[in-house]
């Protein structure tokens, strides 16, 4: 049976190539102050640059768990207040000193980051471009025997007033160049 192309609205259609697969592959992280500049076209970022220091960072996590992905829930109210409210969750494995030292500052109070990842779907976002993301929750488990993770999961969420930007493919390039490892 061939898929249904039919329009919904506009300018959004059902492809028989729109595989809806969830989670995350990449993650990587800035402070919003070390972004010198970007240009947006029509929702996607077509251009970044960062200033000094170069402090993007790769998290390297766990992507195969079904644990880390990113929401973006947007609200209109009725007096016309628009909240868009980004979260990133990631789930790093075993509980080491050194990731709980990076995710200490991960979550340390007053830090504006802006996370940029890539979905398991294949689709890039920039994630609290304009006001910054936080690290809101970190949580470290143990597991009670062989069948549970021994890990530490991060919340980074944010309050923006637009739904995250995607990312071309040249500017993804250069996020990536760019970028070192956290843990």
């Amino acid at each position: 049976m061939p898929c249904d192309l039919s329009s919904i609205i506009a300018d959004v259609t059902l492809d028989c190539n729109d595989i809806p697969i969830g989670g995350l592959t990449a993650v990587y992280i800035v402070r919003n102050q070390h972004i010198a500049s970007f240009t947006e076209t029509d929702g996607e970022l077509t251009a970044i640059s960062f200033g000094t220091p170069n402090e993007v960072v790769n998290l390297e996590f766990n992507y195969k768990d079904g644990f880390s992905r990113f929401t973006d829930v947007k609200t209109v109210d009725d007096a016309g207040v628009v909240t868009a409210v980004p979260t990133v969750l990631v789930e790093f494995p075993k509980m080491t000193l050194a990731k709980r030292n990076a995710i200490e500052l991960l979550t340390a109070s007053g830090s504006e980051l802006v996370a940029f990842i890539e979905t398991a779907a294949g689709v890039r976002h920039a994630v609290g471009l304009d006001f910054g993301l936080w690290g809101s929750e970190a949580n470290g488990q143990s597991g009670t025997g062989r069948s549970e993770k021994n890990k530490y999961d991060v919340k980074l969420e944010g309050e923006e007033t637009n739904l995250a930007r995607q990312i071309d493919d040249a500017t993804w390039a250069a996020i990536q160049s760019n970028a070192k490892p956290i843990v």
